[in-house]
């Protein structure tokens, strides 16, 4: 059977959804969202925070803004549903029913109550309407952040909410001139914190530096202007590394071979046929 791929809106939000059957692709994914991945069925292995890990039956995948996940190796072809939400969603959809979210553990989350739920939401979007999809899908995603956050119903101190803060400036910098380089070193001045120290923090809460974190933007902006295709100002490679803030064409090559382990063209040529 060929890979069949559809896609959908969930709930009453920015919520998308991607169902998958029957695929053996080797999947490359920079995610600019929170993704929860529930396996139905297959066997591949998958790399994650610098870890290997198994995709199988009955598994909860779950992924992070700003990282990257790489399928090294398929055994048997696989059939999943993802779930895609925003960062500002995922924190509304959790604190109707208490629960903050940090960070996700890395590991396959393997939960009977937490694979109802989905199951449910998988139902409910293909059936029901809207609002009641937003109700199984508060459900679902409250139960596993508070199955798999790593630091579940701990308030941030005043530490960790200066180096959120930090991360909402260096967003609001960068969407504001994104062909500029973000001086995270002002930043910090900012925040009234040392660079170090910053770059210290900011990697204990959000598992990357500021800088890795800039390059996510870069590298999430760069796949939108791929997306969008050729036009009048934006004709090749060059003009989508320089709109993006990379020093040059080969910069942005090297950074997503080294997220992505692929070329921008190869990326760019899969999300719009006239590159």
């Amino acid at each position: 059977m060929t890979e069949i791929i559809n896609f959908m809106n969930v709930g009453t939000r920015n919520c998308h959804a991607m169902h998958v059957v029957d695929s053996d692709r080797l999947w490359q994914v920079f995610h600019e969202r929170y993704c929860i991945t529930l396996v139905s069925t297959g066997l591949a292995r998958w790399r994650y925070r610098h870890r290997d890990s198994d995709a199988s039956p009955d598994g909860i995948m779950l992924m992070e803004p700003g990282e990257v996940h790489v399928n090294t190796k398929i055994v048997e072809k696989g059939t999943f549903f993802a779930f895609c939400i925003d960062h500002e969603h995922l924190l509304e959809l959790c604190r109707d029913t208490m629960v903050t979210p940090a960070h996700f553990k890395t590991e396959l989350l393997e939960s009977t109550p937490c694979r109802a739920h989905l199951m449910s939401l998988v139902r409910a979007a293909h059936e029901d309407e809207p609002e009641a999809q937003e109700e199984q899908l508060c459900l679902a995603v409250s139960s596993i952040v508070a199955q798999s956050d790593e630091t579940p119903q701990r308030r941030p101190g005043r530490a960790r909410t200066k180096v959120r803060r930090g991360a909402g400036l260096l967003l609001d910098r960068y969407r504001a001139t994104p062909w500029k380089t973000v001086d995270v070193k002002q930043v910090a001045g900012e925040l009234d914190m040392s660079y170090h120290w910053f770059v210290h923090s900011f990697r204990s809460e959000f598992g990357l530096p500021p800088y890795r974190f800039v390059q996510s933007l870069r590298r999430a902006h760069a796949q939108r202007l791929m997306t969008m295709g050729p036009s009048e100002d934006v004709t090749s490679m060059r003009d989508i590394a320089l709109m993006a803030g990379y020093a040059d064409a080969p910069h942005m090559a090297r950074d997503f071979k080294r997220t992505q382990g692929v070329s921008p063209s190869l990326v760019a040529r899969s999300l719009h046929t006239r590159w």
